[in-house]
């Protein structure tokens, strides 16, 4: 399992629409989330004195710079020696599965349209939203290939 500390809560919505599965844990004492841990876990924080501890029980990626989400995630994903993925896989709102659904499934539950210029739609097995890959997929995909280059870097 990967965990996402609060202080990174946007790195964690974005390490979801990239294809990973991952939990943002918030209201956690440090010594909680040491806790959590297990072997085979994954922990990105920006605090030293937790990542230090969490190395002992899991790997952890402590990310020192927070100015730059591009860069922040290509590090992650480096230090991690994987691609990050544009296959729509994690509901961005809860961490949920996304289904890919036919089309005549969703109709009466988006805007007339989005049913009319969309093709693809997926929906969270969990809580139920519905995504497509609207206008703002062209940014997604840039910020992706964006990430891919910085990644060269680490």
């Amino acid at each position: 399992m990967i965990y996402v500390d609060e202080m990174l809560g946007t790195i964690a919505k974005w390490m979801v629409i990239l294809g990973k599965n991952v939990r943002y844990i918030r209201g956690f004492k440090d010594d909680e989330i040491v806790n959590l841990l297990k072997p085979g876990d994954i922990l990105i924080t920006a605090d030293s004195e937790l990542c230090n501890r969490a190395r002992k029980v899991a790997f952890c990626v402590f990310i020192k710079e927070r100015k730059r989400l591009d860069y922040s995630l290509a590090y992650i994903f480096a230090s991690l020696g994987e691609k990050p993925s544009l296959a729509p896989k994690f509901c961005p709102a809860c961490g949920g599965t996304l289904k890919k659904v036919k089309k005549s499934e969703i109709k009466e539950k988006v805007p007339k349209r989005v049913y009319t210029h969309h093709r693809d739609f997926y929906i969270c097995v969990k809580c139920r939203k519905i995504y497509w890959k609207g206008s703002h997929w062209k940014r997604i995909r840039s910020f992706y290939k964006r990430v891919l280059r910085l990644m060269k870097r680490f």
